[in-house]
């Protein structure tokens, strides 16, 4: 469910050879390939340094997403040292500790990610001084089936929400056509699957040409173009000042998650 709304691993018994993403990745470089994110466990991935010497070596931006668990359980891999931009995703927090003493020994400094499902997670990150002892981390809700309230109270959007939005005629044209999240992203599974958002159907694999993908996607597909459109907020007078639909909405299978349509009727 986390990997539905957020970079995080999925659980999978199949692995993609380096020359097939290596060859799907030559079709999508220039000017359409801004950024590659390798997400899951490294250290079982056999072919790992060939892939990312070879991503490196052709002067791609990459960044690696391991979990804290991984992390932990492989310090000692050499195949950490080549590994030039880390992010950690962390939902245990008991793990903190241990993963900041193996960055102070190796001198690492990754990037980290923290996962929130309650405000006992919020309290526990903020006031616990060794979690926040890092140069560069996010917060980031998710929904585990059971903590609807949490989202709610913290997650939803409130009217006076829109008191700290600044947006350009450029912005609110651009949420009238595309969406801004989800726009230009592609998502490989393990099993070769092409995905323009885990939420929705795959759209093809990675053997067939990135364009046609891409051209698919912008013709065919619902993804990169959900809007507010639909009801209720087509009905709603904040329609686009909101920011576009996030994987919340299509995790919660609810196309607004506010109250507001309730206090602001046209």
């Amino acid at each position: 469910m986390y990997s539905k709304q957020t970079k995080h691993p999925v659980e999978s018994s199949k692995s993609i050879s380096p020359d097939d993403l290596i060859n799907f990745i030559q079709g999508c470089k220039g000017s359409v390939l801004n950024r590659i994110n390798l997400i899951g466990n490294p250290f079982d991935y056999e072919n790992f340094r060939k892939l990312y010497s070879w991503i490196i070596s052709n002067h791609l931006k990459v960044n690696v997403y391991i979990h804290s668990s991984d992390f932990a359980l492989n310090a000692q891999s050499d195949e950490l040292k080549i590994i030039q931009k880390l992010t950690v995703i962390c939902n245990s927090f008991s793990d903190i500790p241990e993963i900041l003493s193996i960055c102070n020994s190796k001198d690492l400094n990754p990037h980290f990610i923290f996962l929130l499902t309650s405000q006992e997670d919020y309290d526990k990150i903020t006031l616990d001084k060794k979690c926040l002892n890092v140069d560069s981390y996010n917060l980031v809700p998710v929904f585990n089936g059971y903590n609807i309230p949490f989202f709610e109270e913290y997650v939803f959007t409130t009217v006076d929400d829109f008191s700290a939005i600044s947006l350009s005629k450029q912005d609110v044209f651009a949420r009238q056509t595309i969406n801004t999240n989800f726009f230009g992203k592609l998502v490989i599974l393990p099993d070769g699957n092409v995905f323009a958002n885990l939420n929705h159907p795959a759209i093809g694999t990675i053997y067939d040409p990135p364009y046609n993908l891409l051209y698919k996607e912008m013709i065919e597909g619902t993804t990169w173009r959900m809007t507010r459109k639909h009801f209720p907020c087509s009905e709603c007078i904040f329609q686009w000042l909101c920011p576009p639909p996030s994987n919340y909405e299509l995790v919660f299978e609810q196309h607004n998650l506010c109250d507001i349509r309730k206090k602001w009727e046209p």
